[in-house]
């Protein structure tokens, strides 16, 4: 099996550019270096790729230097970002382990990386996070600092605010020293498979018996849509704003390679021209009900060489002109 077009919520991504933002670093370059669509700078809700948000915190770890740049951030954002999902938890939890189990299912709905788990042992259980499919050269260090600061500040949420591990596990080599700064008194092992800490049954508590079948079915990816193409479709449509990519250009914006991308659409009897096709006229539709946008302005916009050829392309897609179809759903909105 290779590797998976994972995605996540575009809300998960805006605190590490809010945060760069806070330190004027170079916000923009560096996006533009990670291949992030600048169409986040709108802070307007849409799934990413998460291949270019992994490199662009790479890159903000280099540009400030800060070696403990994922437990800044952790503290900046204080979990803002699952702030819906942990009012959800708070109210059908009874325990830290009701809330997790609710968490691991939950935060599914948000990306569909990194999968979370609990691996219940006689005594307590392991608070876990697998590891990163994705080229370690790119954002290990930081996102695994900013992981686990999150995962402990939501077990913190529930019981004592002063509450630290005893055991840590992680996957990078804590080679300058960070986790053992900031959890001076835990056995820390790092190099591993997971990332995580031991949670003792004191903490722990009871799991509900309602939430026995959950805790067995968390490992779904709810923001996946079910093909690798709408997933594609997903991915790529962030970067409607400025110029959609040519085919040459998307293993760099999403972490697979060319052959591999090519391979899974022929699969599913398709290519990658068919997909840019189905984004210009999802597009081209959202443009047409505003009747400031010329036609010709739209045609520019999405590529075409002439407003004749995006004319055709629009009608063999909607079977009616361009024209035609602002006139009509223009008239329909009128009607409702």
């Amino acid at each position: 099996m290779g590797k998976t077009l994972h995605l996540i919520d575009s809300a998960i991504a805006m605190p590490i550019i809010r945060y760069l933002q806070s330190i004027n670093a170079p916000v923009v370059k560096l996006m533009e270096q990670a291949d992030l669509p600048l169409s986040l700078l709108e802070n307007k809700q849409q799934k990413i790729p998460t291949f270019p948000w992994w490199k662009l915190m790479q890159l903000a770890y280099d540009e400030t230097g800060d070696k403990a740049l994922g437990f800044n951030l952790d503290e900046q954002q204080k979990l803002e970002v699952l702030t819906p999902i942990l009012a959800n938890i708070q109210s059908e939890s009874s325990s830290v382990y009701d809330a997790l189990v609710n968490f691991i299912d939950l935060r599914n709905k948000v990306s569909s990386h990194g999968q979370f788990w609990l691996n219940k042992q006689s005594k307590g259980a392991w608070f876990i996070r697998g590891r990163s499919e994705f080229d370690p050269q790119y954002g290990v260090v930081p996102m695994e600092q900013v992981v686990f600061a999150n995962m402990l500040r939501l077990v913190r949420s529930f019981i004592s605010k002063g509450w630290a591990p005893k055991l840590i596990t992680l996957v990078q080599e804590d080679k300058h020293k960070v986790f053992v700064q900031y959890y001076p008194g835990a056995m820390i092992s790092d190099s591993n498979l997971f990332t995580g800490f031991y949670i003792p049954d004191a903490i722990l508590g009871e799991l509900s018996a309602e939430l026995a079948d959950k805790q067995g079915s968390t490992h779904s990816n709810e923001i996946l849509p079910e093909t690798f193409t709408d997933t594609l479709y997903q991915a790529l449509l962030p970067y409607r704003r400025v110029k959609l990519p040519e085919l040459k250009e998307v293993p760099e914006k999403i972490g697979l390679s060319l052959r591999q991308i090519q391979r899974r659409l022929a699969k599913e009897g398709t290519c990658y021209k068919e997909v840019i096709q189905r984004i210009r006229y999802d597009i081209a539709k959202e443009w047409l009900l505003n009747p400031d946008y010329k036609i010709i302005d739209i045609s520019n916009s999405l590529g075409y060489s002439s407003s004749g050829h995006f004319t055709r392309a629009f009608s063999r897609w909607a079977g009616i002109t361009p024209g035609k179809y602002r006139k009509r759903e223009l008239a329909k909105r009128q009607d409702e």
